[in-house]
């Protein structure tokens, strides 16, 4: 039998493609989604049009590069979409986001915005706490957004989508950065691509939406069960070496 990474071809995204992303963001809805969406399982298409708007846009946007993972048959089973970030070079203390690409024309069809209702609203933000989060103020690479297929997860697509930007990263002697809940931590600091916690980063919410302490999760004692956590992640080239409030990682 054909391996499954044989069959599959890992491209940029095309205009085309913007209803083939819709259906794997809604097949594979992440920890923060399902946390804010707890009824999400009864009604899965809720956010159909908020995820049509955000690809829209994401394809229109030469600062954000999407790859997508496709089978032979031209299913779309896995997306990333990435951004670099570099030295401004009118502002010596600040980075811009890169063009990176050139995005064809993806015009707002009215006929769509017509349709909008009241499940059409902005995903509620979950973000770490600013006074624990670490922000990585240097060029790097950013990824901001990564789904498989839930019916293809566990057989190397994500893997193999992320691998991609570390490529570029260790191509441009820069970190790759992410974030994402505790599932997603697991997966990018496993032997496979070996990001490391941004210590100070990490962040606990408990089922009320309420910031609690990661011992007051360890021992129970959070004010409402069925919270969800996550943190900021790095990758480093080998070589590379990066202090961050007194913490130094090594590629």
């Amino acid at each position: 039998m054909q391996r499954l990474r044989d069959r599959i071809e890992v491209r940029t995204a095309r205009v085309d493609d913007i209803e083939s992303i819709v259906d794997l963001l809604v097949s594979a809805p992440d920890d923060a989604t399902l946390y804010q969406y707890p009824s999400l399982a009864e009604h899965p298409d809720a956010l159909r049009p908020t995820h049509r708007t955000w690809v829209r846009n994401l394809l229109q946007d030469p600062t954000s590069l999407t790859r997508l993972a496709v089978l032979g048959n031209n299913d779309v089973v896995g997306f990333s979409s990435w951004v670099r970030r570099a030295p401004n070079p009118e502002d010596a203390d600040s980075l811009y986001r890169v063009k990176i690409w050139e995005p064809p024309l993806t015009p707002s069809d009215p006929a769509e915005d017509d349709q909008k209702d009241g499940s059409d609203r902005a995903l509620p933000s979950i973000e770490p706490n600013k006074a624990r989060a670490d922000a990585i103020s240097r060029p790097r690479w950013s990824l901001q957004g990564l789904a498989v297929h839930a019916a293809q997860q566990g057989r190397g697509i994500g893997k193999q989508l992320v691998r991609w930007g570390l490529e570029r990263g260790a191509a441009d002697g820069v970190p790759v950065v992410t974030a994402g809940e505790a599932r997603g931590v697991g997966f990018y600091t496993g032997r496979a691509l070996g990001f490391q916690i941004v210590r100070g980063s990490e962040w606990w919410l408990d089922g009320e939406g309420r910031d609690v302490s990661a011992q007051e999760m360890r021992d129970g004692k959070a004010a409402a069960p069925g919270g969800v956590s996550g943190a900021q992640v790095v990758w480093l080239p080998p070589g590379l070496a990066l202090e961050m409030r007194g913490v130094v990682y090594r590629g």
